[in-house]
C-alpha cells in the first residue's frame, strides 16, 4: 500500500494571516517594495513572524505637510516629495512588535533618500518609514515632533538638481547622540565614557531646563 500524502495545515495565528493578506494586496506597479508584501529581515527580533509595509492614511500626509510648512520651508520651496509608509511587524502570537531598527535599536521612524533609479520611477525623493503600531499610540504633538526630527535629516541644495531633474538631497547627521552600557557605567562610575557623555549633554543643554540626574562635576570635564 502506498503512503498517504501528508496534508499541510496553516497553524499561524489568524491575526497574522489577516495582516499578511491585507498587506499583500496589489498596490500598483509604482512601489515594488509594497507589492512584495511580507518579508524576512535579520535585523528584527528573533520572535518576529512577519513584517510588511502599507501606504499611510491621509492624516499622516497632512501632518507631514504641516511639519514641512512650519519648520522646513526649504523642502517646500524645492518641491521635495516624501513618501511616508507604515511598517508593521508581528510576533508568532500575532502581537505587534518593533518594525524598525536603526543600528540594532528599535526606532519610531527613519528617513532615507531614494535612489536615483527609483526617483525616476516616481517613488519620491525620500521615503519616510514609520512604525505603524507606535504611531497609533502617539499623541498629536508627539507625531509632529517625530516628523520634524525626521525631516531635519534632509539637507536640500536648491541650486542643484540630480540627473532626474529633482532636488539634490543629502543626509544630515544628528548634532549629538548618546550610547553606552548600563553595566559599564555602574562599574566605572564617573570614569566611564557613558557618564562623561551624559554630563557633557547636561552641561550643553542646561539652559533648556531639561531635568537630569545629579552627575559629578568631574565627569563633565574628564
Amino acid at each position: 500500500m502506498g503512503r498517504k500524502k501528508k496534508t499541510e495545515t496553516d497553524e499561524r495565528d489568524p491575526k497574522v494571516v489577516a495582516a499578511q493578506q491585507a498587506m499583500n494586496g496589489d498596490h500598483g506597479h509604482d512601489d515594488e517594495m509594497l507589492a512584495a508584501g511580507m518579508a524576512e529581515s535579520p535585523d528584527e527580533p528573533s520572535n518576529r513572524k512577519s513584517i510588511g509595509y502599507e501606504h499611510c492614511p491621509p492624516e499622516v500626509i497632512r501632518l507631514l505637510e504641516d511639519a514641512m510648512t512650519r519648520w522646513h520651508p526649504e523642502l517646500v520651496e524645492a518641491v521635495v516629495e516624501i513618501k511616508p509608509l507604515f511598517a508593521l511587524a508581528y510576533s508568532r502570537s500575532g502581537e505587534a512588535i518593533p518594525a524598525i531598527k536603526v543600528r540594532g535599536h528599535a526606532a519610531i521612524a527613519k528617513i532615507k533618500i531614494t535612489k536615483l533609479e527609483d526617483r525616476v520611477r516616481g517613488m519620491g525623493d525620500a521615503t519616510l518609514l514609520i512604525d505603524g503600531a507606535k504611531w497609533e499610540r502617539m499623541g498629536h504633538n508627539a507625531r509632529l515632533a517625530m516628523l520634524d526630527h525626521e525631516l531635519e535629516h534632509l539637507d536640500v541644495d536648491p541650486e542643484k538638481l540630480d540627473d532626474a531633474g529633482r532636488p539634490k538631497l543629502k543626509m544630515r547627521h544628528h548634532d549629538w547622540e548618546l550610547s553606552g552600557f548600563d553595566e559599564v557605567m555602574k562599574r566605572q562610575g564617573e570614569n566611564s565614557i557613558e557618564l562623561q557623555n551624559v554630563a557633557l549633554l547636561k552641561e550643553r543643554f542646561a539652559q533648556l531646563l531639561i531635568p537630569f540626574p545629579d552627575i559629578p562635576q568631574s565627569a563633565a570635564h574628564a
